[in-house]
């Protein structure tokens, strides 16, 4: 019989117990879990970034003309559509910018499909349309739409936008056929995201109120009390993020709801106008602790060299889990014990 690779001589187990209990002896670093929020601000013409833990503002990220709607695709870029200037403006996670689409005549909401193809809604020319990631544009949808805002797709990959002038929510299947999926409770709805569970959230312009709305389209008020909200995004702990853009005693602010419903002013220093809030999640912390303590295991188990197993997932002739390396790469820091980052 071949030997098992996952298992060390005994003693290694007594050595493995032993820094268990080390490790589980002392406090380690406290980690916290953030993302970054981007917020367009139209009258300013400037998209901002916050930290969505503490409500850090981080300054300015960009200066499009009179930004609209705002994405983020899967590697941090950040897409945003510039209304005045009619184009799409791509800017990398470091701000710097490229045109990626132009020729447009009102770019409002913005929404990326799980293969990375933009979707744009044009509110003039009552059409959403779609890029590929090379930027190649055709028409997804030009048929029941009236002054088309917000846009936001479901878990199995249907689009719904925020028919503005229509007051309704209209539903695109992947192959781009519409039907109404909300008509009720709505006046002028722009902004649109959904939640971990797959309810639908709509910002209620006309309003003054956050509407939600089950998968079959059922609607209830979620969060009332607000002046003209416009964009909304969710963050990973669930946290819904409004852009009220005429609301507080500066003429527009960010509001916060936790999962319940319980709003917080989030921040409260723009003068003129947020319109809509993308979020770039950060990868949760806890992932790189589990990782961390199988690999420690593995260091005492297998002695103190590194232990990587092939991508074939054959060692001495066994089947083991594939691709584990354990290492720390140099852009993360050593705390007190250890810290590690997948590759």
């Amino acid at each position: 019989m071949k030997p098992n690779p996952c298992i060390g001589p005994p003693k290694r187990w007594g050595q493995a117990i032993l820094l268990l209990i080390f490790l589980f002896s002392f406090p380690g670093p406290t980690l916290t879990h953030a993302d970054i929020i981007y917020v367009s601000n139209w009258n300013n013409s400037t998209v901002d970034s916050f930290d969505s833990f503490t409500g850090t503002y981080f300054g300015v990220f960009a200066y499009p003309a009179h930004p609209r709607g705002t994405a983020v695709d899967s590697t941090g870029n950040v897409f945003v559509a510039s209304y005045s200037s009619g184009s799409l403006i791509e800017y990398t996670p470091s701000g710097s910018s490229s045109v990626f689409a132009t020729g447009l005549a009102y770019p409002e909401g913005l929404a990326f499909d799980s293969s990375g193809n933009l979707y744009e809604a044009d509110y003039v020319a009552n059409t959403i349309y779609k890029y590929t990631p090379a930027g190649v544009r055709s028409v997804f949808a030009n048929t029941g739409l009236r002054a088309p805002y917000g846009l936001a797709f479901d878990s199995a990959g249907n689009l719904y936008a925020a028919n503005n002038g229509a007051n309704t929510i209209e539903k695109f299947t992947p192959a781009g056929v519409g039907s109404v999926f909300a008509n009720t409770g709505l006046t002028g709805p722009i902004g649109l995201a959904f939640d971990s569970a797959g309810n639908l959230y709509a910002a209620n312009y006309g309003g003054g109120s956050i509407e939600k709305f089950t998968a079959q389209g059922a609607g209830s008020v979620f969060a009332t009390g607000l002046a003209d909200p416009s964009g909304l995004a969710f963050d990973s702990a669930g946290n819904l993020f409004v852009a009220d853009q005429w609301g507080g005693p500066t003429y527009g602010r960010i509001m916060k709801y936790t999962p319940t419903g319980v709003g917080s002013v989030f921040f409260n220093g723009y003068y003129t106008g947020p319109v809509y809030v993308a979020i770039q999640p950060v990868p949760e912390p806890s992932v790189w602790i589990l990782l961390l303590l199988g690999c420690a295991l593995l260091r005492v188990i297998r002695g103190l060299g590194y232990w990587t197993v092939p991508l074939n997932g054959i060692r001495n002739g066994v089947r083991v889990l594939p691709g584990i390396a354990c290492s720390r790469p140099p852009s993360i820091p050593q705390s007190r014990h250890f810290a590690i980052m997948a590759g």
